[in-house]
């Protein structure tokens, strides 16, 4: 299971800004990563991460890893993505779909996460 720890709910951003994404998963032996893919939609009323609005900020590898001497890092991966100099303002909800393949069988896994973040 993956989880979206940076941003956090509630962080700010303007558009056009470069912002660095973490997503960590836990460290099973016998997981063969298939990749991740993040979408960005803004929310008028509701934050309802359809799909149907917004646009994709990265689709590809995972490859989640340690970092030495930072324990406080769990098994993660960070991602610099670009939010649209045209996106809206207001709230929005970054999304990520994460794929995996599990143990000797192989059996296909996928899980998500999101967070609502304001655009200024």
């Amino acid at each position: 299971m993956s989880s979206l720890v940076i941003p956090k709910d509630g962080d700010e951003f303007k558009c056009g800004e470069s912002i660095k994404l973490r997503v960590e998963t836990d460290p099973h032996p016998g997981v063969k990563q298939l990749g991740v893919a993040v979408r960005i939609e803004p929310c008028e009323c509701w934050c309802y991460a359809d799909g149907q609005h917004g646009g994709v900020l990265y689709s590809g590898e995972f490859k989640p890893y340690y970092t030495n001497g930072r324990p406080e890092l769990n098994y993660h991966d960070t991602f610099e993505v670009t939010i649209p100099h045209l996106f809206a303002k207001g709230n929005a909800v970054i999304s990520v779909a994460h794929s995996a393949l599990v143990g000797y069988s192989k059996k296909y896994h996928y899980d998500t996460t999101s967070v609502t973040i304001h655009m200024k």
